[in-house]
């Protein structure tokens, strides 16, 4: 099965659009399927405190940064709350719905909120959050398997002087992310000779050059955008599925490359937050090639509830080369 195939897996084709309309836009909906999570107009307010990382993890990363393209680190996210988040995505696959539709919860968001101290060292003490995003469930069945190999959202200010990055993408386990059931595999950007001239190239000449980045639930790892990187194969008898959610954050130094921005200081409305989750469908659609009814219902919410002028040319923009992840 294709990358395609497996994302409309998620949209039943005798689906009745007017209810999955109505479902979507209802917070009774939303708070049903997983009443231990919540959905307010702050979910900000009152935050958990900062993750911190090891001082020895944060040198390292630095390191890894700017000189292989990626950092990793041990797991930050609590345990407990991370089966709660996986538990969350599963039920909202067992209602019909894709797993994206978990950012409609508080909790997701509050996860990321709280990285502010993990990406300092990379991105500077001002991180901007961006809206664009993907959540996986990669299962144990024979078809199931990450994107394929890819680089992220290319933009001319990637990179700074010093090589550190001014956009990443933040990838967080909610499940332990194994090679049996389909952990990322990267091309360390210091062995990559396609960057930075021929990064439409996504070949890998020495294969022993790849290196898999297996991950306990809650670690958190990322990249810059030059980085080559796909999700593995989940094996048919994997003991769990890898769930995962990947996330835009960019140095707050420069001008947001996106329209889609999710300040922390501000109320987060449920309404916005269907809208950013279907902005989502409708900038990957050449990519999977969704049911238009499905795309009809999502363009209603984004032109609705999001600037209308900038978000038109960020959607139709497309990314350089193409994201699969």
């Amino acid at each position: 099965m294709s990358t395609v195939n497996q994302e409309l897996v998620y949209f039943s084709q005798d689906q009745d659009w007017a209810e999955y309309h109505q479902k979507m836009n209802s917070t009774d909906f939303w708070l049903a399927v997983n009443p231990q999570l919540t959905i307010t107009e702050t979910p900000f307010v009152n935050l958990e405190a900062q993750y911190v990382p090891d001082p020895v993890e944060i040198k390292k990363n630095q390191r890894r940064v700017t000189t292989d393209g990626y950092f990793q680190y041990k797991p930050l996210v609590e345990r407990e709350l991370c089966a709660t988040l996986a538990e969350g995505i599963r039920n909202i696959i067992q209602k019909g719905f894709h797993p994206n539709f978990c950012m409609v919860y508080d909790e997701y968001w509050r996860v990321l909120a709280r990285l502010q101290h993990v990406l300092a060292p990379i991105l500077g003490e001002k991180q901007t959050l961006l809206g664009d995003y993907w959540v996986w469930h990669v299962a144990p069945r024979k078809e199931s398997v990450g994107w394929r190999p890819h680089r992220d959202f290319q933009h001319p200010r990637m990179v700074s002087a010093d090589r550190r990055p001014t956009i990443v993408s933040v990838w967080i386990p909610f499940t332990d992310a194994t090679p049996e059931n389909g952990c990322m595999y990267i091309l360390p950007l210091s062995l990559d000779p396609n960057v930075p001239d021929h990064l439409d190239r996504l070949e890998c000449d020495q294969i022993q050059d790849i290196l898999a980045l297996p991950a306990k639930a809650g670690s958190v790892l990322g990249w810059n955008q030059y980085l080559l990187h796909w999700g593995g194969r989940c094996k048919e008898d994997a003991r769990v599925a890898r769930i995962s959610c990947s996330i835009y954050f960019q140095t707050s130094e420069l001008a947001p490359v996106s329209p889609l921005i999710v300040p922390f200081d501000a109320p987060f409305p449920f309404l916005k937050r269907i809208a950013i989750i279907a902005s989502t469908f409708l900038r990957y659609e050449s990519n999977f090639r969704f049911p238009p009814q499905f795309l009809k219902i999502a363009s209603s919410f984004v032109f609705q509830h999001l600037p209308a002028p900038a978000l038109t040319a960020f959607l139709n923009s497309n990314d350089k080369i193409e994201r699969n992840q």
